[in-house]
């Protein structure tokens, strides 16, 4: 859920639907620090948004709550939590982060393939020997 302001007033998007709001949101972000998870090192916010009884047909206030977990070393959001009254709670995680290098095996040319250099400047290709003519 995201919300934003105009000048003809506020609204919000929720579930691929955009609803316009009579109140205005009430939005407040926590810095919750570093944490390690799944061995990495990732900073946390938590963003709470309050929608005002009203402001969508609503009788009660309802709160969401959004919390991230990110790696600026790895430049990748590592968990993150959406909790909201309307659609339940919803959570994203990396898991078995392997920061290890990969195989050299993997970005070679199978032995049973032949490579042929095209001329024309691109790059080159891998067949089978059974698929050459």
């Amino acid at each position: 859920t995201s919300s934003s302001g105009n000048n003809s007033g506020m609204f919000e998007v929720s579930g691929g639907r955009v609803n316009v709001l009579s109140k205005a949101v009430d939005s407040k972000v926590e810095h919750l620090g570093m944490q390690t998870l799944e061995g990495v090192a990732a900073e946390g916010t938590r963003t709470t948004m309050t929608l005002p009884a009203g402001s969508i047909g609503n009788e009660l206030p309802i709160v969401t709550v959004y919390e991230r977990w990110y790696s600026p070393e790895l430049q990748v959001t590592v968990m993150s939590t959406r909790s909201d009254p309307r659609t339940g709670t919803s959570t994203y995680k990396l898991t078995n982060i392997n920061r290890s290098e990969p195989a050299p095996t993997l970005f070679q040319v199978p032995a049973d393939y032949t490579v042929h250099d095209l001329t024309n400047g691109s790059r080159g290709y891998a067949i089978k020997p059974e698929e050459q003519l």
